[in-house]
């Protein structure tokens, strides 16, 4: 089982057919909150899909080396899921897509886990270049600094933006370069970051 430990709380774990049940009961509880982001919400009616069709197509992607799906645990309850869409080894880049339940928001959870699955798409599967695709509102200052639950300034905020590299952001997607030198400065950075955590 593909399981990495993100903090003392949260962990990914990749979904095997048995999770149909508990995957579809994260996305028939979070409609509301999800249909704004993502637009196969209102398709998804069963557990049966999940489960003969689309965990068994993720397992495969994870076979062949192109990414993975996982969930996203906060102290051992499934809250959201996160993926790699793909990975183009020629170009040694990938995407990543996720989404957060309600019971997942405000906890800095997707901030955690982004960051480690990045971290993670540099140094362990040596890529270049990190794609995060999420919709951005833009939103003035004074509502950023406001500690608001709303849910669609929870998914923007909790995007990470300490990255070292540049940072191309449109309506769909930010892209985390880590091409040459951009690379290199980001890792610098993260063990800069363990250090003065020492």
């Amino acid at each position: 089982m593909f399981r990495l430990q993100v903090s003392d709380h949260v962990s990914l774990q990749l979904f095997e057919r048995h999770h149909a049940e508990t995957l579809f009961a994260l996305v028939d509880a979070n409609r509301a909150h999800l249909r704004e982001w993502l637009g196969w919400v209102d398709g998804t009616t069963d557990a049966i899909t999940y489960q003969e069709v689309v965990i068994p197509a993720w397992l495969q992607q994870f076979a062949d080396g192109n990414g993975f799906t996982c969930g996203i645990y906060l102290q051992e309850e499934l809250v959201g899921t996160i993926g790699l869409h793909a990975i183009d080894r020629h170009l040694g880049q990938t995407s990543i897509g996720y989404y957060l339940g309600e019971k997942g928001l405000g906890k800095g959870v997707m901030t955690d886990v982004v960051r480690f699955v990045t971290h993670y798409c540099f140094e362990t599967l040596g890529l270049n270049r990190v794609v995060i695709e999420c919709v951005r509102r833009e939103t003035s200052g004074a509502d950023e600094s406001r500690n608001d639950s709303a849910s669609r300034k929870k998914t923007s905020y909790e995007t990470p933006r300490n990255y070292t590299g540049r940072i191309t952001t449109s309506r769909s997607m930010r892209c985390y370069d880590g091409t040459g030198r951009k690379r290199r400065r980001w890792q610098h950075a993260h063990r800069a970051n363990e250090t003065s955590d020492l």
